[in-house]
């Protein structure tokens, strides 16, 4: 491969080191359904049980697995 991915684009994992469940953010990408969500100073990978969550929406993270944390829109 000749190309480099680095954050600034966008495709980074992130190991938990503590639960995000309960927490709220906002959609860093769409999420269709699946994306990146920002919490605090952290962006994580994420997805929703389905729907589709437009760029800055507000979020709440309803469940974590693995990596990503499941997600919905917050109300």
């Amino acid at each position: 491969l000749e190309e480099e991915q680095d954050a600034t684009q966008r495709l980074t994992t992130h190991c938990h080191t503590r639960s995000y469940l309960g927490e709220q953010g906002s959609a860093f990408t769409v999420l269709r359904p699946s994306g990146k969500v920002k919490i605090g100073a952290d962006i994580l990978d994420a997805y929703t049980r389905g729907e589709f969550i437009d760029e800055g929406e507000s979020i709440k993270v309803i469940g974590e697995e693995g990596t990503s944390l499941k997600v919905k829109k917050s109300e």
